[in-house]
């Protein structure tokens, strides 16, 4: 499921890299939320060519949580697979390799969902942060501790949504769509992961850094809304990188200078290779 407000390039652009995904057992299914550019006439116009495909207009209020609310009352399907107008699938097997993770306990599949990569500083960092949080949320599942996920690549079953009332603890919070939902009703028994590099679903990134602090500010203001011992070891990660620095600023008026600039270095190196 797409949920779209004036998206229309991105739509024309991507979708039709979704229809290969499509067979008796996946549809595609776009939520409009009061777009007024021309993505319902566009969207219009899919349906008559293609069965597998639908879309509906948000007749809930306006914003992400409301259309995806309307949209989930409108399907069958017993699973829904996430993801944005403006990402595509890395493979046709994306979907695929998506829902084959289910099985009679599972309520959540959370998949990786990076960044292309580009020019420039701020698309190294913010492909570099993608990654840090990814490596996170699989890591911490893998402790049996997971915390969230991310609505770009994201999958679950519909009667966990509709028979917890949704999104009723936080719809007043325009974002959180994705990783309140893992945090509120996810446990490591209903959860699994994706990490199957057909299965990424890939999206450009914001190229300003005004863009960039506005989606980050938006993403920190879900997390008060965590578990507590959630919080806490996030917490510990945060801190423990300012720690990094401060020990380094404090260490390079010492006799381990040249040590202490040689760790960092390396530290840098090894960061950049991968981005």
């Amino acid at each position: 499921m797409i949920v779209a407000k004036n998206e229309s390039e991105n739509l024309k652009q991507n979708l039709p890299l979704f229809f290969s995904q499509l067979s008796e057992y996946l549809s595609l299914n776009v939520i409009d939320d009061y777009s007024n550019d021309d993505s319902i006439e566009y969207l219009s116009g899919l349906v008559c060519k293609n069965s597998e495909f639908s879309f509906f207009k948000n007749e809930f209020r306006p914003g992400k949580k409301h259309a995806i609310s309307f949209g989930i009352k409108q399907f069958s399907a017993d699973v829904i697979l996430f993801t944005d107008a403006d990402c595509y699938p890395n493979s046709p097997k994306w979907g695929e390799l998506m829902v084959s993770k289910f099985d009679d306990n599972t309520n959540f599949v959370l998949g990786y969902s990076p960044y292309l990569k580009g020019k420039g500083l701020l698309n190294k960092f913010i492909r570099f942060e993608t990654f840090m949080t990814a490596l996170q949320y699989f890591s911490y599942y893998l402790v049996k501790i997971p915390y969230m996920g991310v609505g770009r690549n994201m999958a679950i079953r519909k009667k966990v949504f509709t028979e917890n009332g949704g999104y009723e603890k936080h719809i007043d919070i325009k974002s959180g769509s994705d990783d309140l939902l893992i945090n509120e009703f996810g446990d490591y028994s209903t959860i699994k992961i994706q990490t199957n590099p057909e299965s990424f679903i890939f999206s450009i990134p914001k190229e300003s850094y005004l863009q960039f602090l506005k989606q980050k500010a938006r993403h920190i203001s879900t997390s008060f809304k965590y578990k507590l011992h959630h919080k806490l070891l996030l917490g510990i990660y945060s801190s423990s990188h300012i720690l990094v620095y401060v020990l380094f600023l404090t260490l390079i008026f010492t006799k381990y200078l040249l040590v202490v600039l040689l760790l960092m270095l390396l530290r840098y190196i090894i960061i950049y290779d991968k981005f």
